[in-house]
């Protein structure tokens, strides 16, 4: 599960695979540099569900990390891709 932030850190929405209707996420990657302390993360969701609206620059995420400890993240880039079957 990813909660979603505005930017004054208020949830308004959550991201959540295991719950009916709710708005999905896939295709993520957590990236983690011990050298400098870098951590972002990426993903993916549908942009026809109505919670995907609250994504936005400037916002915020939070998730468990690999060690069950939530990190919260900053929106910095948001990107519109349109995916088409073959």
């Amino acid at each position: 599960m990813i909660f979603i932030l505005d930017n004054a850190e208020n949830v308004v929405a959550s991201l959540n695979n295991d719950v009916p209707d709710a708005c999905l996420f896939f295709n993520d990657i957590m990236t983690e540099r011990l050298n400098d302390g870098y951590l972002a993360y990426e993903f993916e969701v549908p942009a026809d569900h109505p919670d995907s609206e609250y994504l936005v620059e400037d916002g915020y995420l939070i998730r468990k990390g690999l060690d069950d400890h939530l990190l919260l993240f900053q929106i910095s880039r948001i990107e519109d891709t349109v995916m088409t079957k073959v």
